[in-house]
């Protein structure tokens, strides 16, 4: 965009065009169960037809965290992926903001194990609906998504045949030492496990 300072005014100055056909594809949206008997959506992204055979190379993706609004939307990368025959999901999880404030506390400090609960639920739920199964299910996230994903692998490694974790979280025990600025926000959300009454929780889901 251009903008102009006086007047608050402003046109784009560069769209590269896209050629989309959105009636090329589908989004489907399931609702699983998970710890609790909460229930969450996610989102199914796919082309338009797709035989639910249980054989597609899906990937599915979480963040759950730091009050956060996980949603699908549009991405070249992802296109390119749905145009492959490949299937893309995104789970809505606990921690984010999705469902307000409650939402975000059931997945925080001593709930944190909920979040890859969902997660870990999700990916059933799509292996059940005839989307994919373990030998073509694939987890990303990234910084909090990277310990999401990682959790779930150590949690669940016969549920997944690739990870890609990106700039995580890992060794929760010993996060709180990690940084000179003290790292509060982040601290605030995963625990201190300084603190005994919350080292038990942080230990028993660090990857």
């Amino acid at each position: 965009y251009l903008l102009d300072l006086e007047t608050g005014e402003r046109e784009v100055s560069d769209a590269p065009e896209v050629v989309f056909d959105s009636s090329a594809y589908d989004l489907t949206k399931l609702w699983f169960t998970s710890t609790g008997g909460v229930r969450a959506p996610v989102y199914v992204m796919h082309k338009a037809g797709l035989e639910l055979d249980g054989s597609h190379p899906t990937i599915l993706n979480g963040y759950g965290g730091f009050n956060s609004n996980t949603k699908p939307g549009f991405s070249t990368t992802r296109l390119a992926w749905l145009e492959a025959g490949g299937v893309y999901a995104v789970a809505t999880l606990r921690g984010g903001s999705e469902f307000g404030e409650t939402w975000h506390q059931d997945g925080m400090l001593e709930n944190k194990q909920h979040v890859f609960d969902d997660f870990i639920a999700a990916a059933e739920k799509l292996i059940e609906a005839g989307f994919t199964n373990p030998d073509h299910l694939a987890i990303s996230g990234g910084s909090n998504g990277g310990l999401l994903v990682g959790s779930a692998m150590t949690q669940r490694p016969e549920l997944f045949r690739a990870v890609l974790c990106t700039y995580p979280d890992l060794d929760m025990v010993r996060f709180y030492q990690f940084t000179e600025t003290n790292n509060m926000p982040a601290l605030l959300e995963y625990g201190d496990a300084s603190i005994p009454n919350q080292f038990e929780a942080i230990r028993r889901y660090s990857p």
